[in-house]
């Protein structure tokens, strides 16, 4: 068997006002099918770009891979939202294209800094959003606002 039976392809736009530096990807599951685009040139990154600048965007493709057992791609991948060169936000992109009946998720989480005095207050856009089919194709929206702290008496 060549053809991968379960597929997702995936696109992460950055609408978040701020520039996003890489930190991780990693594949629980299958495997990152190719390069991103667009890409950067760090193998240990899974070429994924070090930045995406605001307005920006990396599309990547995961695909199971085969095995003893059928399991479909499932992994995340994670980015620092940079305020300047000040890493405030992380944000974290999971996937999960299981084989069985199960629907696929593609969740988005955002978590703040703790000794940064700004708060991003994240979402995202997720088009289609109950994705369906053993090829899936998804674009993710990060967008949000950064908002300061408010001082405690």
């Amino acid at each position: 068997m060549s053809e991968s039976l379960r597929k997702s392809t995936i696109t992460i736009v950055n609408d978040t006002g701020f520039t996003m530096k890489y930190i991780r990807a990693h594949a629980a599951h299958g495997v990152f099918d190719g390069k991103p685009s667009p890409n950067g040139n760090n193998k240990a990154h899974y070429f994924f770009p070090d930045e995406i600048e605001q307005g920006g965007h990396v599309e990547f493709t995961v695909k199971n891979k085969f095995g003893v057992a059928p399991i479909g791609p499932q992994g995340y991948i994670t980015y620092y939202i940079l305020d300047g060169q000040q890493p405030t936000t992380i944000v974290t992109v999971d996937y999960n294209h299981p084989f069985g009946p199960t629907h696929s998720s593609y969740d988005v989480s955002f978590s703040n800094e703790e000794d940064n005095n700004k708060v991003f207050i994240g979402s995202e856009i997720k088009e289609p959003q109950e994705p369906v089919g053993h090829e899936q194709t998804v674009k993710i929206t990060l967008v949000g606002q950064e908002v300061v702290k408010k001082e405690t008496a």
